[in-house]
């Protein structure tokens, strides 16, 4: 994973990545500080070609998430990466 940016961020954050295809198992999640998961989503074969996912400060239900820190993580059977975002309103 590379450094998502920009990073504080208050209206979306761009979550670049460098993985290689794994079919349909990689995960995105986004945890609060104490350890909630706030989102998650599998990612598509066209974002994995991408190399990035754009995430606004939404929850799952599509509610904007409180501001804070929050860990990025992206997973698939062979590995899992993570990073830690500022969401600041």
């Amino acid at each position: 994973m590379e450094p998502a940016y920009p990073n504080p961020f208050n209206q979306q954050i761009t979550i670049p990545f460098q993985i290689e295809s794994t079919g349909n198992n990689t995960r995105l999640s986004i945890y609060s500080i104490i350890g909630e998961k706030v989102f998650n989503t599998t990612l598509s074969q066209n974002q994995l070609s991408q190399g990035f996912v754009q995430w606004s400060p939404l929850n799952n239900s599509q509610k904007t998430i409180s501001s804070g820190p929050y860990i990025v993580r992206i997973e698939s059977n062979k590995m899992s990466l993570t990073e830690k975002i500022l969401f600041i309103k």
